[in-house]
């Protein structure tokens, strides 16, 4: 179902994402191709922040934070 939308490079994708940061396309836009989503891209674009890429990003942030607290104990 295409419902219509009004591009806007600003829509949050997530808390962390906008739409902007993935359409942005130098490449796109010397050669003058039109990179606007549809309804169904950006519900795409929206489960994969919300659900695949934060898992990702969170993980390797616990990893790091794991990492950071096994330092501090080797000092104290």
């Amino acid at each position: 179902m295409n419902k219509p939308i009004i591009f806007n490079p600003g829509i949050r994708l997530s808390e962390h994402f906008r739409l902007g940061e993935f359409t942005k396309s130098i490449t796109a836009e010397r050669l003058r191709i039109v990179n606007e989503p549809g309804y169904e891209q950006i519900l795409a674009l929206r489960h994969l922040c919300k659900r695949c890429w934060w898992t990702v990003y969170g993980r390797r942030l616990r990893e790091r934070y794991i990492l950071k607290q096994q330092e501090a104990e080797k000092y104290s």
